[in-house]
């Protein structure tokens, strides 16, 4: 989550944009897990610096 004024809206902020989080929790997150875990580990060999593939598998499959 980024934390800066630009990014609080329009009460405190810019307006050019606002943060939201969400939870998502349950079965149904598996599918959405994998997309994201997959497209990391596709762009693994065009990040080298910032990606490593067995740190994204070690943090995503611990919730199996």
């Amino acid at each position: 989550m980024n934390v800066a004024d630009a990014y609080s809206g329009v009460r405190y902020g810019d307006a050019s944009f606002r943060d939201l989080n969400a939870v998502a929790e349950g079965h149904s997150t598996k599918g959405a897990r994998d997309f994201f875990r997959n497209m990391l580990l596709r762009n693994v060999k065009h990040y080298p610096d910032i990606l490593h593939e067995q740190k994204i598998r070690d943090d995503f499959d611990r919730f199996d």
